[in-house]
């Protein structure tokens, strides 16, 4: 009896215990790869311009034009990493910050707005976005290969994050067409403004957040 019982219910065990289902434990040649994902989502900046961005994006364009801009941050972004990785231009960290801060401010605030010409200032946004974050997204120099995986592991995270949240915000705006259901996507563009004007000020003055 215990051993059918063990038979039936044991998978559950490796579904529950990662050192058993192998959930948490990547290969040595992906480490690299997963560490670049995560360093995009533990970046405060670049989670907040990444929402913004879907949020100001998945308000004022189709589908068609969703997938284009995609496409666009994905060239972009790559070409910014290239560059930063070869160091044929170099910014400043702090001035990478500022710049990309105040965009974000630019988005929240139109995305809360949504003035006639957000449609157009979102297509601009994806590309400045792009630029910025491919810069902010290179890691440490080192081995040319891990460097590399690396690197890819942060645009991964960047394209996917920019491709979820505009989808989701995209998706909630055609399904919920009622005023008031539409209205709660403006305040939180309000609230990121919001917040993200207090990290500009705080970036500003040259203190670590």
């Amino acid at each position: 009896m215990p051993l059918n019982v063990f038979r039936r219910y044991g998978w559950i065990a490796f579904l529950i215990l990662p050192t058993l289902s192998f959930a948490h434990s990547p290969s040595k040649g992906l480490a690299g790869f997963y560490t670049g994902i995560l360093h995009v989502y533990s970046e405060v900046s670049l989670v907040i311009a990444l929402v913004a961005l879907g949020l100001l994006v998945g308000q004022t364009t189709d589908l068609d034009k969703q997938r284009k801009l995609l496409a666009g941050f994905l060239i972009t972004i790559v070409l910014s990493s290239a560059i930063g990785s070869f160091t044929l231009i170099e910014v400043g960290s702090r001035t990478l910050q500022l710049v990309l801060w105040g965009s974000v401010v630019l988005v929240c605030l139109h995305a809360a707005l949504l003035p006639k010409w957000a449609a157009m200032f979102a297509a601009i946004s994806v590309g400045l976005m792009a630029l910025i974050m491919g810069q902010l997204t290179v890691p440490d120099p080192g081995e040319f290969l891990p460097f590399l995986v690396t690197l890819a592991g942060s645009i991964t995270g960047c394209v996917l994050g920019f491709l979820y949240t505009s989808a989701l915000v995209a998706f909630s705006y055609q399904r919920f067409q009622l005023l008031w259901q539409r209205i709660i996507l403006r305040i939180i563009s309000a609230w990121l403004f919001a917040i993200s004007f207090l990290l500009l000020a705080v970036q500003y003055t040259n203190k670590n957040i």
